[in-house]
């Protein structure tokens, strides 16, 4: 099938939040659910998710991997990741990113939260930009993957959301680091519904959270030499020159 269109979910121990993530979800042609953890008590899932269970509990960065690998092996050339608590509002959200890459060449979107820092205007989308980055719904071209390759599992904490835009900027595949890019108005029709990590599966103020936070920050400094608060955006004028490469190089009609 061409442009099929795939969305992982990586979930784990949060059923009642990975339940209202499924009932919402936009329309996609395949759905891989990689699950840490005891089996959820959900008779009525959907019979047409691929779904991966495996006991042990891994990091995000292992799941999400293990999602995007389902996805290229299954010949998606839309890719989705979703984390748990994200809810929808929009069955054909997916179509409007893959529109927005269409137009801008941008074939790496991170669906941030309140409001953009600019928006820059197309000839028919419009294109957020943000200063800091989300990780919790992120759209790929595979293409992306298939030349900057898979996240790194060695951060416990999702900063390999992060490292690995940082890669897929500094190919030249993406506006420079921290200009980060998303459909117009995705706040419309998306939802965080742990916003404030109240439920996250790793408590980030006791002692083991904080050393993975501090851990994760380290493993970044080491591979990049600055940690993503010191990397400063270029001048404005290079600013203009990447987002002109971009379009006129990558830019394409695919649906």
């Amino acid at each position: 099938m061409k442009n099929k269109i795939g969305i992982g979910i990586v979930t784990t121990g949060r059923e009642d939040f990975f339940k209202q993530c499924m009932l919402t979800l936009p329309g996609a042609d395949y759905v891989v659910v990689i699950h840490n953890g005891d089996a959820y008590n959900w008779s009525d899932m959907p019979d047409n998710i691929d779904l991966k269970t495996y006991k042990e509990v891994s990091n995000v960065s292992i799941n999400k991997n293990r999602a995007l690998r389902s996805m290229m092996q299954n010949g998606c050339d839309h890719i989705f990741l979703c984390e748990d608590d994200i809810t929808f509002t929009d069955r054909e959200l997916c179509r409007k990113y893959i529109n927005t890459a269409e137009e801008s060449g941008i074939w790496h979107l991170n669906h941030g939260e309140d409001a953009p820092s600019n928006t820059l205007e197309y000839d028919s989308i419009d294109v957020d930009f943000y200063t800091d980055m989300q990780s919790k719904w992120t759209y790929f071209h595979r293409n992306i993957i298939t030349h900057i390759g898979y996240l790194d599992e060695r951060f416990n904490v999702n900063m390999s959301g992060k490292d690995h835009t940082y890669r897929i900027c500094k190919a030249g595949l993406h506006p420079p680091f921290g200009l980060f890019a998303d459909c117009s108005n995705s706040g419309l029709s998306i939802s965080d519904t742990d916003k404030d990590k109240t439920f996250s599966v790793i408590d980030y103020k006791s002692v083991e959270g904080i050393k993975a936070i501090q851990d994760s920050y380290y493993l970044f400094l080491m591979k990049n030499q600055n940690t993503p608060e010191e990397i400063k955006l270029p001048p404005q004028s290079e600013i203009d020159e990447s987002l002109q490469m971009i379009q006129t190089n990558y830019s394409r009609k695919v649906l």
